[in-house]
């Protein structure tokens, strides 16, 4: 038998027919021919204009080569006499026909994909075209990005803008325009560093409280009378047309059995203290901005039942008690998440989503034979469930809680069958035949207007789902190229524009107003103006989330093409044009922000989150107007935040928002940067003549909304203060230093000028009280044995004299670099030091070690979560 020869041995029982169909003509179920060398498609593909996914010159390549290598494995013996016999000229010439042949193969697929590319970032920016050649892009730096804005880097640099805008006065002699310090600053976080300490050691350690004798170990719950008053107040402000989760019949059933001393569980006793608590943050008279000076019994009740909530928590989070418990630990969510703390409050969520879970508030079969009045509070929580969700993964880089692929509720088919089983709206069964028109008959009843809205919301929980995917996961970065990433970006930005072109008119922004104003309630009256304005607020909320989302993409996105910027020769887009749009899209979502604030009621349980997103863009816009005085649109930027903080100033004298720190230390800090970016363009920026803009009315405003802080802060210490001599009586006496001991008076005084340190997981004593009652500095340490604890980004948290050496920051920005850096989530440190004028101030060595003591990153990082 005639030797093989190479060429043989390379051809061994190669098929030269297709494997495999693309997937059009695979799913068309027709014969799929061969592909059209020019276009790369096949001919049905051509035809049907669809982009080809034949793989097929893959699998050629790929089985010739195995079968090759199979081959000269098997007989290598033979392959070396045959290879010493042939002349070494035709097997070079098969070889590099070989390798073109797979070359061409691979070509036309990347043409292919490059045409679907291409077109998909033409949807999202014409401007942004993607040249015709193939991705040969490298990977870029591995690197995690993270949804905070004011890190400690950046305000390290803010304040290096400050020091050089100081240094400008000073050379110039000017002195109409006063110095900027961050001793203001420094202060805000003292007190709310104080204020964290007394809410948290509240609940550690009055939570559960200890009684001796067999006596009660929770506050008495108040008199029936104010109980019901409570209840109206929530059936008031929650009932109308909210993603309420009770109802109030069933809170004053509920009620009733507890004062007739019948037993209730303990998600029911849950359910009652966290209603309880709830209700002093609605406004009991008609003026909803009325609060009453010295009126301090709503806020001590309010502490004692969230105590009772916090001890009922810890029971129910062991076993579920069905619907009644997640009812009772999504208002306790809630209201954690907005008062006290975000990590407690991520804590009760998983708890909560997994019990929403175990009762079947997913699928669509346990939804039968309900009422439509228990089927919708069901689809109320569940959609509710799904909104926390998306929010906290993204603002705690974490993966979502929930899959949306298990869920079998608010798809398209439970839409139609929602509609044509339940006759729901004022439309015929019959007349329904797609999807927008089951919509559009949810959306023409006030009494489903949410259910029809929540089709949108859980759309948009969708694209943040991808976002946290594509870009914040601990992997975002691995295993992709740098053109891949920015794929990834305009491809979620498409789908944030599909989204928004996709809304019916009455969710549009234009025309949703007009829209709810044509409502009729089962009567035929218009909507009552609490219902109005909640469905108001409920449409506005699906907006903010689409602006965020679409701010925060764009704010990483940029962050990640500075941080590569030795990429962009070899990407195959333009690296300046991606830059420059990114930014501007982050600031049009931001002013968006700004003028759409006006149009927010106060709806307590949404009003937070709405706030969350709002400090977003601000403090975007105010780190652009710094990094960029000379822009033409700062002056529309400086203009659109006075005058949003002048309503925000109004809107803060409302019991809700004067009794909740976040809000006003959030504010503090945005009144803060605005007065240092006014100073900073009048400084630099030669047509702010022409603008007028002064920072005095804002700089008087910093020291109201200091001691609105400090009151916030002084009330949680008192309410420490109580429990301490509820339940240890005697504290202040046995807790006094004795006359008799080793240290002297002057000993005692000097002490009391230093750092004091404060343990949350140890015994409180009166000094640590006396410390959180002043305004001596307080440092929160952890202990812990095993080494040195991280921050929530990863890096070690040591307390040190001096951090602010290790980051170097150029003073002046001087081109878009600077303002990319100053977005940066991470940079990188400095070579060198940086020491400017003999070093850095004692404030900035006091705040830089305060950043990095303080245990409440995660609620003070801005902007406040939740």
């Amino acid at each position: 038998m005639a030797p093989e020869s190479p060429s043989e041995l390379s051809a061994f029982k190669f098929r030269k027919r297709v494997p495999k169909a693309c997937d059009h003509c695979r799913k068309r179920k027709i014969k799929c021919g061969a592909v059209n060398p020019i276009t790369g498609t096949c001919d049905n593909c051509t035809k049907f204009n669809t982009v080809c996914t034949f793989k097929h010159h893959d699998e050629i390549g790929r089985h010739r080569k195995y079968a090759e290598l199979k081959k000269l494995q098997s007989h290598e013996p033979k392959a070396r006499k045959i290879s010493e016999s042939s002349s070494p000229g035709a097997s070079a010439t098969d070889r590099k026909l070989e390798q073109l042949e797979l070359q061409i193969s691979k070509l036309h697929e990347l043409t292919a994909r490059q045409q679907f590319q291409s077109r998909m970032c033409s949807r999202h920016s014409p401007s942004l075209g993607v040249d015709t050649i193939p991705d040969m892009s490298p990977a870029p730096k591995q690197k995690r990005y993270f949804t905070s804005l004011l890190t400690k880097r950046r305000i390290a640099w803010l304040r290096n803008q400050s020091k050089t805008f100081n240094a400008s006065q000073e050379t110039s002699g000017d002195a109409g325009s006063p110095m900027l310090s961050f001793y203001p600053l420094t202060d805000a976080f003292m007190v709310a560093s104080k204020w964290y300490v007394a809410q948290v050691k509240k609940i550690i350690d009055f939570s559960n409280p200890f009684v001796p004798f067999n006596s009660s170990q929770l506050y008495p719950l108040p008199p029936q009378e104010l109980a019901n008053i409570a209840v109206k107040a929530i059936q008031e402000n929650l009932s109308p047309g909210s993603f309420n989760v009770v109802r109030g019949p069933e809170l004053q059933a509920l009620f009733d059995k507890h004062y007739a001393n019948q037993k209730l569980t303990y998600s029911e006793v849950l359910l009652l203290d966290i209603i309880l608590t709830v209700s002093n943050s609605y406004p009991m008279t008609n003026d909803p901005r009325c609060l009453k000076e010295g009126e301090n019994e709503p806020a001590a009740m309010q502490g004692h039942m969230l105590l009772n909530a916090m001890n009922q928590y810890h029971k129910v989070a062991l076993l579920s008690e069905g619907i009644r418990s997640v009812q009772a630990l999504l208002i306790l969510y809630q209201y954690v998440s907005c008062n006290v703390s975000g990590e407690a409050a991520y804590n009760i969520f998983n708890t909560t989503q997994r019990f929403a879970q175990d009762i079947g508030l997913n699928r669509k079969e346990s939804y039968n034979n309900l009422s439509l009045e228990e089927a919708s509070l069901r689809l109320k929580m569940w959609y509710s469930c799904i909104l926390a969700d998306s929010q906290l993964s993204l603002a705690f880089c974490r993966a979502p809680l929930i899959n949306l692929e298990d869920t079998s509720v608010f798809t398209e088919e439970f839409y139609m069958e929602l509609v044509k089983e339940r006759n729901l709206g004022n439309t015929e069964r019959a007349t329904i035949q797609t999807l927008e028109e089951a919509i559009q008959n949810l959306l023409g009843s006030p009494d489903t207007f949410l259910l029809g809205a929540a089709y949108y919301g859980v759309t948009l929980t969708r694209l943040f789902h991808k976002a946290y995917r594509r870009l914040l996961a601990a992997n975002s970065m691995t295993d992709v190229t740098f053109d891949q990433v920015i794929e990834g970006v305009l491809d979620i930005k498409s789908d944030l524009i599909r989204w928004e072109k996709s809304l019916p008119p009455s969710l549009a922004l234009e025309e949703y107003e007009e829209n709810l104003a044509r409502l009729r309630n089962t009567s035929g009256e218009p909507l009552s103006s609490t219902h109005f304005d909640i469905l108001s607020t409920t449409v506005l909320q699906l907006h903010y989330e689409h602006l965020y989302l679409n701010l925060i993409v764009s704010q990483i996105a940029c962050s990640f093409v500075f941080d590569n910027e030795d990429i962009l020769p070899k990407s195959r887009y333009n690296g300046t044009a991606l830059r420059r749009t990114f930014v501007n899209d982050a600031c049009d979502s931001a002013v968006q922000m700004m003028k759409l604030w006006h149009k927010i009621k106060i709806v307590p349980h949404m009003v937070h989150r709405l706030f969350y997103t709002f400090s977003t863009g601000a403090f975007v816009l105010l780190l652009t107007v710094i990094a960029f005085p000379d822009e033409d649109r700062v002056v529309e930027y400086i203009s659109i935040m006075c005058t949003t903080f002048e309503y925000l100033l109004e809107m803060g004298e409302a019991r809700i928002f004067k009794d909740n720190i976040k809000w006003n230390v959030t504010l503090f800090v945005f009144c803060f940067l605005l007065t240092l970016s006014i100073n900073y363009f009048n400084a630099c920026n030669p047509r702010a003549k022409d603008s007028k803009f002064s920072s005095a009315p804002f700089r008087n405003s910093l020291e109201a909304l200091m001691n609105r802080c400090t009151m916030n802060k002084d009330v949680a210490v008192n309410q420490l203060r109580e429990h301490l001599n509820l339940f240890a009586p005697g504290f202040d006496e046995n807790s006094e230093i004795p006359e008799n001991s080793g240290a002297t008076t002057g000993t005692r005084d000097a002490c009391k000028g230093l750092p004091r340190a404060l343990y949350l997981f140890s015994e409180v004593d009166e000094e640590d009280l006396r410390c959180l009652m002043s305004s001596l500095p307080v440092q929160v340490p952890y202990c812990n044995s095993f080494g040195p604890e991280t921050d929530t980004k990863g890096s070690a948290m040591q307390a040190s004299p001096n951090k602010s050496s290790q980051y170097g920051f150029r003073s002046v920005p001087s081109a878009d670099g600077d303002f990319t850096a100053a977005f940066s989530l991470g940079l990188p440190p400095s070579e060198e030091p940086q020491t400017l004028g003999g070093g850095p101030p004692s404030d900035q060595v006091d705040f830089e070690n305060m950043l990095d003591d303080m245990l409440f990153d995660r609620d003070f990082t801005f902007p406040t979560l939740m």
